[in-house]
């Protein structure tokens, strides 16, 4: 999920209103057959401090995130937890790479002065703590860490926002063009994903984009997967199989789809537009595990079962010590 959210969106608002296919949240936490160890980032109002929710007992264990140096500051969705080698790093789970042996982070080069326009692609040895400048003749940041390679964004100066999608070898430095069109690109299920307008419609939003594109890393072809016409589309993360969950809102109202093939999907969820105080803001990012898909939110930690298609709520927004859940950091293990 994935991948540099997208920040140009509104905040996702959810809730359900009893319409057909809609899956109800749960009205009150509930840990049903879970047992595992959810890593999460706890809102301290300066940084995110790591933390643990222990299952089935829902108990919040807070933890200490090691020190980092350089420019590696952590990216919007950080701390990650690297479940392979049990540590914390300092970037979002989609920056980590699947072995989790490394992790990618880019920074911004101020040295010029004025507005920056190069960033610095670095990968990181998890276990010696290498740091290597890989890549740095322009404006790119980490979509996500695959085995194949680093995908990448061109960040569009002085937005939030990205066009074009690239793939960066982190051995070599190697910046492989897959396509210069396109706006904020995630890369899941082996393919790379971007939404447009289709001609004649119309949609909110700072990018008006009412139809999911799915780009074939492999063989380059674009196919149109899914249209919400009047509503601006957009990948939210992808499930275990690499469905992508797609959001669809506009300030009347919002769904979240699970979009298995084109023209297929599942509505996970319906309700009020965007910045609707009745509604349930999801925050990024967006963690898959074999469980389903968890996201944290201004309620609670809802997880998106892979088994039963259910979208439950597991643990309140605030935890009986007054600590507030702004991420899920990881896969529940």
């Amino acid at each position: 999920m994935s991948v540099k959210r997208w920040l140009w969106l509104p905040a996702l608002i959810l809730a359900g209103c009893g319409s057909v296919a809609t899956v109800q949240p749960s009205a009150s936490p509930s840990a049903g057959a879970l047992s595992c160890r959810l890593p999460v980032a706890v809102n301290t109002g300066n940084g995110e401090q790591p933390a643990f929710i222990q299952f089935p007992q829902s108990q919040l264990n807070p933890t200490t995130l090691p020190s980092f140096s350089g420019d590696q500051l952590r990216a919007w969705g950080a701390p990650a937890y690297d479940q392979p080698l049990s540590t914390w790093l300092p970037v979002p789970p989609a920056h980590v790479s699947p072995d989790g042996t490394r992790y990618a982070y880019s920074f911004v080069d101020w040295s010029g002065g004025g507005r920056p326009t190069v960033t610095h692609l670095h990968v990181v040895d998890v276990r010696s703590g290498l740091d290597r400048d890989v890549y740095d003749k322009g404006a790119y940041d980490v979509a996500t860490f695959t085995d194949d390679a680093i995908y990448v964004v061109h960040h569009l100066p002085q937005t939030d926002a990205s066009d074009g999608l690239w793939a960066l070898d982190p051995d070599t430095g190697a910046l492989r063009p897959i396509t210069t069109g396109g706006i904020e690109w995630s890369v899941g299920g082996g393919a790379g994903w971007s939404a447009d307008l289709v001609p004649g419609d119309t949609a909110p939003g700072k990018f008006p984009a009412d139809r999911l594109l799915r780009l074939d890393l492999r063989t380059g072809t674009v196919t149109p997967w899914f249209t919400r016409p009047g509503l601006q589309v957009q990948v939210f993360g992808f499930d275990s199989a690499g469905h992508p969950m797609v959001v669809a809102g506009s300030p009347a109202k919002t769904e979240v789809w699970l979009v298995t093939a084109a023209n297929a999907g599942t509505l996970v969820d319906s309700g009020p537009g965007w910045g609707d105080a009745n509604g349930l803001s999801l925050h990024w990012p967006l963690v898959t595990d074999p469980r389903g898909v968890w996201m944290a939110s201004n309620r609670g930690i809802y997880l998106y079962r892979t088994d039963t298609r259910l979208l439950q709520l597991v643990y309140p927004s605030t935890s009986p010590t007054g600590a507030k859940i702004d991420f899920v950091s990881g896969d529940c293990r």
